[in-house]
């Protein structure tokens, strides 16, 4: 099979039934993953299957279980004037405070979701804090 430049010989693509997925390319790397057609289609009928299924479920009135919530871990301090104060490692510089463990948690999330929207960098963690894991 005669190849253009940038093209993988010997490769199947979209023409053959299928989708391209991942076309990113990398000096060295698979142009993408060809998904026949077949295969999503049954995908999207599963996705169909699944909704039906959990409509019928809430109509009849059986609840399904919330999926788990993302989690993350936190170093807690207690302030020196009281209350406390937390640092989020994995996010450098995304710290708040509380004057109770219950205020701080949802200072925390707050936080968090406003960090967010930055770029992380390094974290240097302080002596002294207790690392803890909270849900989102």
């Amino acid at each position: 099979m005669a190849s253009k430049k940038g093209e993988q010989k010997g490769s199947r693509g979209a023409e053959n039934g299928g989708q391209v997925v991942g076309t990113k390319r990398r000096k060295g790397a698979r142009r993408g993953t060809v998904v026949p057609q077949d295969l999503l289609e049954n995908l999207a009928r599963l996705q169909e299957d699944a909704r039906r299924l959990a409509d019928s479920l809430r109509l009849a009135g059986i609840a399904l279980p919330d999926p788990p919530r993302p989690r993350i871990k936190v170093v807690v301090y207690e302030a020196e004037e009281g209350g406390y104060w937390a640092q989020v490692p994995i996010l450098p510089g995304c710290a708040t405070e509380g004057d109770t463990r219950e205020e701080l948690m949802a200072n925390l999330r707050e936080a968090i979701e406003g960090y967010l929207l930055c770029t992380p960098g390094n974290y240097e963690p302080q002596e002294g804090g207790v690392e803890e894991e909270i849900e989102l």
